[in-house]
């Protein structure tokens, strides 16, 4: 459906998570910690096709992050170090 991945990870202090999109869509990213707990959410609003990129500020720590669209979602693993 799309492609979605750390720019690097380990990341350092700044993350960077590029996404392709196949067509004009909604777009939302969250993060949560291992247990469970949603630490960011960006509603991205209608994005048009193409790749784009995000930059996260989390602290260091393992994360699940998911990109959420109306046809579906896609998580990836991050960890931050400092």
């Amino acid at each position: 459906m799309y492609a979605f991945r750390p720019v690097s990870n380990p990341a350092y202090r700044e993350a960077v998570v590029t996404y392709t999109l196949p067509q004009p869509m909604a777009v939302r990213l969250r993060a949560y910690t291992l247990d469970g707990r949603e630490v960011l959410l960006r509603d991205l609003g209608l994005q048009p096709a193409g790749t784009f990129q995000e930059t996260l500020n989390l602290p260091a720590g393992q994360y699940f992050l998911r990109l959420e669209t109306p046809y579906g979602l896609s998580t990836t693993r991050l960890t931050v170090i400092e």
